[in-house]
């Protein structure tokens, strides 16, 4: 059972930078006193430096327990290492194991009133209506205010993979607070974790993600730095009320962008868009990663899409070996596997390199996964964009394949919405 909880002032952390900018740390901490419950002068800063929202965080946890960000950097700059257990130890939040094969249940309940949370499992999908074989299959789930759900999945998702995998709360403020920990998925008996019945004889982790014969998908994407204007026709910052200001520019953003279109990206009149790829169900998706980032790392952590958690899942978790950043100069493949139960999907994409600030600053994106065989088209010329990098696109149904025929060719878009963030507004 995980008991997703907030208004709890022993983890609140202090947001200083945020709502309204450059208040003081005795201010902050006086207005917490003042306004809703004792805080301690001890508190730590939000991990994430730009998150606003107000004077402080309201606090939160899994089970009564926290593993704060902003301890860990204390003790560990290094933010690209945040959720290793090698630089630091296990979090102190409940550790979640099973062996390969596993079936688990999340019983997951929102303890309290105050907030919503998305509880997202990395490298594991599961059904929000568990009992409905045509609902959809996802690894992040909202939960609002009072709700549970009984998520069903298997230890090792599609993959069948050992290793550890990051389960975390997907709203910055509560990540930062602590609301995270780790599925450890075994592949050989421990001493002090029971077989279940019916599961006595553990499978070794699989070998290869994508079945023989998939077929695959080469992207080469990089990692620049890249001044963002979010509105040509108005200043960078416009002056709302009480000191607050709407900030509209970000001159230290930083972009995903396909290896071929960085020259275009690069020019200061061009305002590039979230790298958006297509792939299609059954496709091995392979993207070679390289960091031309000024300084810090950088990585690819995609959600509903298998990868290997010892190769591809773009964070460094728990003792998983290596490092799954890169510095910049370096480069990486990244494998993923658009399996089947995912079905049409978006894949959202995050940087793990420095999650601190290099999302804010724009390194997300997506991969949009279409019906087998597809083709893409731009909606304007008529170019087939499969290989591009486009938030729209005319999807080309083959109905060769017999899952396919009773599908219609379609206009797809996609959005990304961006909150908790002072480049787009003020609370």
């Amino acid at each position: 059972m995980v008991q997703l909880h907030d208004t709890v002032p022993h983890t609140a952390q202090l947001v200083t930078a945020g709502n309204p900018p450059g208040l003081s740390r005795e201010n902050a901490i006086a207005a917490g006193q003042s306004i809703s419950f004792q805080m301690p002068d001890t508190m730590l800063e939000v991990a994430f430096p730009h998150l606003n929202g107000g004077t402080h965080t309201t606090g939160g946890g899994f089970n009564f327990r926290a593993a704060s960000l902003s301890s860990r950097l204390a003790s560990n700059r290094d933010a690209s290492m945040l959720f290793s257990s090698k630089t630091h130890r296990d979090p102190d939040t409940p550790m979640l194991r099973a062996y390969v094969g596993d079936s688990i249940m999340f019983r997951v309940l929102h303890g309290m009133m105050y907030e919503t949370h998305t509880f997202v499992v990395s490298g594991h999908g599961y059904r929000p209506e568990r009992y409905d074989r045509d609902s959809r299959v996802t690894n992040a789930l909202h939960v609002g205010i009072a709700e549970r759900y009984d998520l069903a999945t298997t230890a090792g998702g599609y993959q069948q993979m050992a290793g550890d995998y990051l389960v975390y709360d997907g709203r910055t403020s509560h990540l930062s607070e602590g609301s995270w920990s780790i599925l450890r998925v075994l592949d050989e008996v421990q001493k002090d974790l029971q077989t279940l019945p019916g599961n006595e004889h553990i499978a070794k982790s699989a070998k290869t993600l994508c079945p023989t014969g998939a077929p695959v998908k080469n992207f080469s994407v990089v990692a620049i730095n890249k001044a963002l204007k979010f509105n040509p026709n108005t200043e960078d910052e416009i002056e709302v009320d009480f000191e607050r200001k709407l900030i509209l520019a970000n001159a230290e953003a930083k972009i995903f962008a396909l290896e071929g279109e960085v020259s275009k990206a690069s020019d200061d009149g061009v305002m590039p868009h979230p790298l958006t790829l297509r792939a299609n169900i059954g496709d091995c998706i392979k993207v070679k990663l390289t960091n031309r980032l000024k300084e810090g790392n950088a990585s690819l952590h995609a959600n509903n899409l298998a990868f290997d958690p010892l190769d591809s899942q773009g964070i460094n978790v728990g003792n998983n070996p290596g490092d799954q950043t890169l510095a910049p100069g370096k480069s990486k493949v990244y494998t993923f596997y658009a399996h089947t139960d995912y079905n049409i999907n978006g894949a959202l994409l995050w940087d793990f390199g420095n999650l601190t600030t290099n999302v804010r600053d724009g390194l997300f994106g997506g991969i949009i996964i279409g019906p087998r065989g597809s083709v893409y088209r731009d909606p304007e010329t008529g170019k087939d964009i499969s290989q591009g990098n486009s938030w729209k696109a005319d999807v080309i149904i083959d109905k060769s394949y017999p899952e396919n025929a009773k599908l219609e060719n379609y206009r797809d878009f996609a959005l990304y919405f961006q909150d908790e963030d002072n480049i787009l507004g003020t609370s």
